[in-house]
């Protein structure tokens, strides 16, 4: 299923459960508007009707009353009219839905419309005993037809009161049933939409994380990406994959040839430098701005070689075939050697070089000195000759931490940027004050030979009247021996306590 198919389908039924209360909802409204609508019209028919039926009665009391008296005909057709509305109005009271309530009123109204046409009849007939006689009973049967008006209004009121009961319980009832389903609905949708989510948003950072690590060099895609999935982020994974299998070859193919360049170079470039010696050594008799030139020529032709060199170091470890050479070595000796190979280049720029090993410091440890001392430290060194002005100091110590044994390279020079210092050890990274450490490529073999050696480097943060500072972190011995840790997990001790640097 399609990453658009699975979203599509996500929404259909997040939608969907969010309809089933609100379709649930709507049928209680309606239901309850019936009942409002049905309690409504059928009480106010009741009413109106049980009201005109008491006006009627109330009127046949007085009509008759003045028609006995006075015998007026038109009285008594008005009192016949009265009687056939009085029928008429029950038994359309009898086809409400309160017609159950007219049982008991339905024999009294028949007796009032009987003992009306009687009267009636008795009256014409100049019986005036009789239909006094008549008369009263009608009155006795008006008077039971009042209270029953007032019996039936009771209870035509107490019904509608039980309809409105029925109303509001289920107008409540509805309202609990739509919360429940509603609060049910946000987490059946809440569920869902996690679920989906996350089944989009755990590869993808798994993707994210493999991109980050082939940024920072790690050409190769992890095992654990979606390579599986029938969708868009598993052609992305394997779309991934296959980038970075190219991105290695050619990473390869580029180590290969700058190793194989440099080797061609390093030939030519030393008869340069070898004949460089000859003609300065030999030409005794040339000019001195001639020797000056000859004596140049040597000199950057050693620095061509010194760069080649690195370029094949370079290449050699990003093939990983550099081999180191691991001796036993002894620090004072190793320091008091490092002190001796740079003190000239530092006298001669004006500068101080201090060497200081601590007391505590193993008397031998294991690693390659000449690495070290070159490539390491050396680079450390000169970059901070050539950027400590004069009558400055640089600081080279040795000391002894918990793991292993440390170096710390300190100058008085202008120090790193902030905005370059986490960049110094990347490859070919030439601006401004990274340039000047080591032109592209110094500190990164060098973070590379150290790393090589079970240990990491580190620029510090600064100290007050100082400029940069590097600490350089190593076991005493990179293959076990006298360190317990292995390599991997000093370095990741030595990283942990980079924030604990003093």
């Amino acid at each position: 299923m399609s990453v658009r198919t699975r979203l599509l389908s996500m929404f259909g039924l997040v939608t969907g459960i969010m309809l089933v209360p609100s379709v649930f909802t709507a049928s209680r409204l309606s239901r309850l508007s019936d009942v409002a609508s049905e309690g409504r019209t059928n009480h106010a028919a009741a009413v109106t009707s049980l009201g005109r039926m008491q006006r009627i009665v109330t009127d046949l009391d007085r009509l008759e009353r003045s028609f006995v008296a006075t015998g007026n005909a038109n009285l008594g057709r008005t009192a016949a009219e009265r009687t056939d509305s009085l029928r008429a109005l029950l038994e359309a009271f009898r086809a409400s839905s309160y017609g159950t309530l007219a049982s008991e009123l339905t024999p009294i109204l028949d007796d009032i419309a009987t003992l009306t046409e009687e009267v009636d009849a008795q009256v014409r007939q100049r019986r005036l005993d009789a239909a006094t006689s008549r008369f009263g009973m009608l009155l006795t049967r008006l008077g039971l037809a009042d209270r029953g008006f007032r019996v039936v209004a009771d209870s035509i009121d107490a019904r509608a009161r039980a309809e409105l009961s029925r109303a509001e319980a289920l107008s409540a009832s509805a309202r609990m049933q739509t919360l429940y389903g509603v609060d049910l609905a946000l987490i059946l949708a809440l569920v869902f939409t996690g679920l989906t989510t996350h089944g989009l948003i755990a590869p993808l950072r798994r993707l994210g994380r493999a991109m980050a690590a082939v940024a920072d060099g790690v050409l190769r895609a992890p095992d654990d990406l979606p390579y599986d999935r029938n969708d868009e982020i598993g052609d992305l994974s394997s779309s991934f994959d296959v980038m970075t299998r190219k991105l290695a070859a050619l990473d390869r193919k580029k180590s290969e040839f700058l190793c194989m360049v440099s080797h061609e170079l390093k030939t030519p470039i030393n008869v340069i430098s070898a004949y460089a010696e000859i003609l300065r050594d030999e030409l005794n008799d040339l000019p001195e701005h001639h020797r000056d030139m000859i004596r140049a020529v040597g000199d950057q032709s050693k620095e061509m070689a010194r760069r080649v060199s690195r370029l094949m170091d370079l290449s050699r470890l990003e093939a990983g075939t550099y081999q180191l050479q691991f001796d036993p070595i002894t620090p004072r000796c190793f320091m008091a050697d490092l002190r001796s190979t740079f003190r000239r280049l530092a006298e001669d720029k004006g500068v101080s070089l201090e060497v200081d090993v601590a007391d505590g410091v193993p008397s031998e440890v294991v690693m390659d000195g000449d690495i070290m001392r070159d490539e390491v430290l050396g680079n450390l060194i000169l970059n901070a000759i050539r950027h400590t002005p004069g009558r400055g100091r640089i600081a080279v110590s040795l000391d002894r931490d918990e793991h292993g044994i440390r170096f710390r390279v300190t100058d008085t020079g202008p120090g790193i940027a902030e905005n370059h210092r986490a960049h110094i050890f990347q490859k070919h990274y030439t601006a401004d004050r990274a340039r000047a450490v080591g032109s592209g490529l110094g500190l990164a073999i060098a973070k590379e030979m150290v790393e090589l050696h079970g240990g990491i480097i580190v620029l510090e943060d600064p100290m007050p009247g100082w400029g940069a500072r590097f600490r350089v972190s190593l076991p005493v011995e990179p293959h076990g021996g006298d360190v317990e840790l292995p390599a991997q997990s000093f370095v990741e001790h030595a990283a942990g306590a980079e924030e604990r640097v003093a």
